[in-house]
């Protein structure tokens, strides 16, 4: 297992993750488990992706976050090819398609915080390390590697669990992962 390639890895993940079982009750699970978190944490601001395609489903997390008045803040790819964050108001219509096609916040330079102490990080799959895969290009690594955000959070289903990812020092490793794998 250990000789397997981050590149067989992603391709494994996209197709497992595109046909997980009973995704919406353990979308639920895992928000609510987060929410415990973030009421025990009385987090006041947060940065999140925006999901698109098999990904976590991150509306419902937005949404309550706004609902709590706790500052959402979203990814934007900027011109030095690296992630801005900026502040969210949870209207969708304000978003337009980025680099890959994924919505992102139309530059409003009043609003971009790099300076967050909670992140929810998108990743493909994890290990029981807590190591991160993404997408390959590196985004999130290099964001990290270049500001202190104490609190790295992952949201996976059980399926993208693995026993080891393949790492070196510039991968991301998350601090806390919420997911419905039941440990014994």
């Amino acid at each position: 297992m250990n000789n397997i390639s981050k590149k067989e890895i992603r391709i494994n993940m996209k197709s497992i993750r595109n046909n997980i079982p009973d995704r919406s009750l353990k979308e639920v699970s895992i928000q609510n488990q987060l929410f415990d978190f973030i009421n025990i944490h009385n987090v006041k601001k947060i940065g999140i992706y925006i999901s698109f395609d098999s990904e976590f489903d991150t509306k419902e997390i937005i949404s309550y976050c706004i609902a709590h008045n706790i500052d959402v803040y979203i990814p934007k790819i900027n011109q030095n090819d690296m992630l801005d964050f900026y502040k969210f108001d949870g209207d969708y219509l304000k978003l337009i398609k980025g680099k890959f096609n994924i919505l992102e916040p139309k530059e409003d330079i009043n609003n971009i915080n790099n300076n967050l102490e909670y992140m929810i990080i998108p990743g493909l799959a994890t290990d029981k390390n807590n190591y991160r895969i993404g997408y390959g290009k590196g985004y999130y690594d290099r964001y990290i590697k270049s500001h202190n955000i104490p609190y790295k959070i992952g949201l996976f289903f059980k399926e993208q669990i693995l026993d080891f990812i393949p790492h070196d020092d510039n991968d991301l490793k998350y601090d806390i992962i919420f997911s419905d794998l039941k440990i014994n």
